[in-house]
């Protein structure tokens, strides 16, 4: 009876480790067309600033599924968020994903819901329009200084 205790305490641990990027932060889902050149463990930035990481990209639907582990809750919002593919600025040769808040608050969205990806910068037009695609590009240029 011990020793099944013990087996079982010691699974649990081993099973909280393994889970430790879930457990200390959040893990989303972002749909995008393609994800080219991106790999598990790539960064995910908001504002310039380190969130969290990418998942292994899998694919669902005929469409490029990116688990995303952020590690603040802060860094989602009501009003959702936009994950834009770039070319890593810190790590070159690397991609990261960039969050971009579409509106205001602290609570963050649903996790079960599947954030919208964009994989250049023609489909972040396609999802948010022209002048707002303008914007979120120009901030996004201004935190990589």
């Amino acid at each position: 009876m011990v020793r099944a205790a013990r087996r079982m305490a010691i699974a649990a641990l081993l099973l909280a480790v393994a889970e430790c990027d879930s457990v200390r932060g959040r893990r989303l889902e972002v749909d995008f067309r393609t994800v080219e050149g991106l790999r598990t463990g790539d960064a995910v930035y908001r504002a310039g600033v380190y969130v969290g990481r990418t998942g292994e990209p899998f694919v669902r639907g005929g469409r490029a599924i990116v688990p995303v582990f952020v590690t603040d809750d802060a860094s989602l919002v009501p009003g959702g968020v936009i994950f834009l593919l770039a070319d890593d600025r810190i790590r070159p040769g690397r991609r990261c994903l960039k969050v971009y808040a579409l509106g205001v608050g602290r609570v963050a969205p649903d996790p079960t819901t599947v954030s919208r990806g964009a994989s250049n910068e023609i489909e972040l037009i396609a999802l948010v329009g022209y002048a707002r695609a303008k914007e979120i590009l120009a901030l996004l240029d201004l935190n990589d200084r």
